[in-house]
């Protein structure tokens, strides 16, 4: 199941950015999660649309689903179970990666939520690869998520890579943060970690 609608706009011809969201099942976090993005200080404040896949399948099939809507050149991924802290944070990440031509991936610092406080577990500044948690990505040829990787975990790792190989940065702002309520479900590490250390030769 799909659903989209637009956000701070009534032409899609005036969005900027695409909020995209895969979603395993309907859950509290998610209606949390969307109360966060539409209402109060932490709401999206540029005109977007934003769509959620809702399946039982994998991340990567999620994304991808939401990619059949998407039709900017922008796209703001969110998990369904992040809250955004930092106020006009879609408009920050967005200026940003539009100012920064060979910026493919920026992220921002993910604060689990039963952390003792926000100090970032990621480094500022280029980056290997982001948590694809909450990331901003620039649509490129050539880069997409890959159907092998199942369940989930490794699969936001891999599009890093993938844009890393064409020659774009993969940058991470800790100016940024939000919380993250994650239960760590439909983890699949037993599958994704070997097939990814062999599809980019980490062995």
């Amino acid at each position: 199941m799909i659903k989209y609608k637009l956000l701070n706009c009534t032409n899609e011809k005036d969005v900027l950015f695409d909020v995209c969201i895969p979603c395993w099942e309907q859950s509290d976090k998610l209606k949390k999660t969307l109360d966060a993005l539409l209402d109060g200080h932490r709401k999206l404040s540029l005109p977007c649309k934003l769509i959620i896949s809702i399946e039982k399948q994998s991340v990567v099939k999620n994304r991808l689903d939401c990619l059949t809507i998407s039709k900017s050149p922008y796209v703001l991924w969110m998990d369904d179970d992040v809250i955004p802290v930092t106020e006009s944070w879609d408009k920050y990440l967005y200026n940003k990666i539009v100012s920064e031509p060979k910026t493919g991936v920026i992220g921002i610092n993910i604060v689990h939520w039963k952390a003792p406080d926000n100090r970032p577990t990621r480094p500022s500044g280029e980056v290997p690869d982001v948590c694809g948690a909450v990331m901003m990505t620039r649509k490129v040829p050539g880069v997409e998520f890959d159907i092998n990787y199942i369940g989930s975990g490794y699969e936001d790792t891999d599009i890093c890579c993938q844009y890393t190989s064409k020659g774009y940065k993969v940058l991470q702002d800790n100016n940024l943060w939000c919380l993250h309520y994650n239960g760590e479900l439909n983890k699949r590490w037993d599958v994704n970690q070997p097939y990814f250390m062999k599809k980019w030769n980490r062995i």
